[in-house]
């Protein structure tokens, strides 16, 4: 009888030097990444106060951009370069594609449900899936809308004005 042999085998990843890229190259901006810049730039000359919850929500309704590029927000999607708010009460986190669109995000805890308080302070939204609530501002001229959770509080301009 003849003894028996281990045989074992190892899997070594193969290392690949590729040449160093010499600086990266992006896309030029699209018109509506242009005029969400310019948007963001301005200052809105006023306060949108006089809405009731309802109408409140109306205005916030669609794809909104972050003015700023990080996402260091705490509140909606750690990806969060925008977000969407439905007529019928629905938000959703939007992330941008390896093309630079904003697309919805696929996480279980990137969309949920919104409603819109108001009071002496002006208003404010619950928002169910994150579970959260934020501050909320609503602003005009041009349109915008500044959306407080704590310590942060982004600015996002409508993509579909």
């Amino acid at each position: 009888m003849q003894p028996t042999r281990l045989v074992r085998w190892a899997v070594i990843p193969a290392i690949v030097l590729l040449p160093a890229c010499q600086g990266s190259v992006e896309a030029p901006p699209t018109e509506w990444q242009l005029e969400a810049q310019r948007l963001c730039a301005e200052v809105p000359s006023e306060a949108v106060n006089d809405l009731d919850e309802k109408q409140a929500a109306a205005y916030l309704a669609g794809k909104w951009t972050r003015c700023v590029t990080e996402s260091s927000m705490n509140g909606f999607h750690r990806e969060e370069a925008g977000v969407e708010f439905s007529a019928d009460g629905q938000w959703y986190a939007l992330a941008r594609n390896a093309s630079g669109e904003l697309v919805r995000v696929q996480a279980y805890d990137g969309y949920g449900t919104f409603k819109v308080t108001s009071g002496k302070g002006g208003y404010s939204m619950e928002l169910y899936g994150g579970s959260f609530f934020a501050g909320l501002e609503l602003l005009a001229k041009p349109k915008q809308a500044k959306i407080c959770v704590d310590p942060t509080c982004p600015v996002y301009v409508p993509m579909d004005d």
